[in-house]
């Protein structure tokens, strides 16, 4: 199959390949799962890390204190004092919107982007085993891929259905089922 040595000579062995790339394909949908629902918690601990960040940073300017009613001490036009500048709230929505959601990137967390990158791996070695053995042309082969990926959908498809959302900010991954 993969080697020379693992060609299939018999009708059982072919069976037995058969039988392990039906496995493989069900296993590449059932890691589509995973990763998506992986990107879902994953966003949210990321949230979760930043709001606790801003708990516990410096704290920001707020805005200054609105002018007393005793007029007396309010600061006149001739004062030769340049003008305090407002700064948002820290708890403003605008200020709390733009931390949580930050502009360019999340920052890099070992505990997410580690198994990240190793589940996109242990995927991608999957699809490329699947693909091989379909390039072989060997029709059993190519039936059982099928039928393997149609029963990982129906098993693992609602989860990245539910969850697919999450993952079309990755890039789509999760949608398809040689990169999902």
């Amino acid at each position: 199959l993969w080697f020379e040595s693992w060609t299939p000579s018999s009708p059982a062995a072919t069976f037995g390949a058969c039988l392990g790339l039906f496995a493989l394909a069900v296993l590449s949908r059932f890691l589509s799962a995973v990763k998506v629902c992986a990107e879902t918690a994953w966003t949210a601990s990321v949230a979760h890390h930043a709001a606790q960040e801003r708990r516990q940073g410096p704290i920001a300017l707020s805005e200054p204190a609105p002018p007393s009613l005793d007029d007396s001490k309010a600061p006149q036009p001739d004062d030769h004092q340049a003008p305090v500048p407002a700064f948002p709230s820290p708890l403003s929505p605008d200020t709390a919107r733009s931390r949580v959601q930050p502009l360019y990137s999340p920052p890099f967390l070992l505990a997410v982007d580690l198994p990240r990158s190793l589940l996109v791996g242990l995927q991608a070695l999957i699809a490329y085993l699947v693909m091989l053995a379909v390039m072989t042309y060997n029709a059993w082969f190519f039936v059982a891929v099928l039928l393997g990926l149609v029963a990982g959908e129906l098993a693992f498809g609602r989860f990245i259905a539910a969850f697919g959302g999450a993952a079309a900010a990755h890039g789509g991954h999760g949608e398809g089922w040689l990169h999902g």
